[in-house]
């Protein structure tokens, strides 16, 4: 004699339920990063910039890893994204300091192609921000304590850049990155 056991329709719907979301990978279980990285020359040129504004501040660490965030979302992804293939440029607009303690020293853009990118990708995937507003910029340097943007030059080029990258948000990205520039 067979034993069998037959489901009620609802552990068969449970059963399959289960199965479906087992196989469904989280492809950013922290959150999404996306970021643009500058073209070869406009990294030279942003590089020299930094070192020649450097020299004139006190106590600042310059970014080695020069970038224009497109997304910083800290909400699941599950669905994984392909990075696009473009190019953009940007115009230097203004200095600024950002963060909690206002030290960290960023070049602030001027980019429709920057702007309209972020806002397709927050229409597309239901990001979230934390900011009000997408403001392009590049992250100069560190620890910048006492300083007038208002007294530093601009830089006199425009910025390129290309090789969209898409990983998974880290928010220790901070700590990370000073940690690996004094290992530099």
């Amino acid at each position: 004699m067979l034993d069998t056991k037959i489901k009620s329709f609802i552990e068969f719907i449970n059963e399959n339920n289960k199965d479906t979301k087992e196989a469904q990978p989280s492809f950013y279980p922290k959150g999404v990063y996306i970021d643009l990285k500058l073209t070869e020359s406009s990294y030279n040129e942003l590089s020299k910039y930094i070192n020649d504004i450097s020299s004139k501040i006190q106590n600042i660490k310059p970014n080695t890893d020069l970038h224009c965030t497109l997304i910083y979302s800290k909400k699941e992804h599950n669905e994984e994204i392909k990075p696009q293939e473009y190019q953009c440029t940007a115009i230097p607009k203004t200095l600024s300091l950002f963060g909690e303690n206002k030290d960290t020293l960023v070049l602030e853009l001027n980019s429709d192609c920057l702007k309209q990118r972020n806002k397709y990708l927050m229409d597309k995937y239901n990001f979230i921000s934390d900011f009000k507003e997408y403001k392009p910029h590049i992250t100069l340097a560190y620890e910048c304590s006492n300083i007038d943007v208002n007294g530093i030059e601009l830089p006199n080029f425009i910025i390129e850049l290309e090789n969209e990258t898409i990983q998974e948000l880290n928010e220790n990205w901070l700590e990370d990155n000073k940690e690996k520039d004094k290992n530099e």
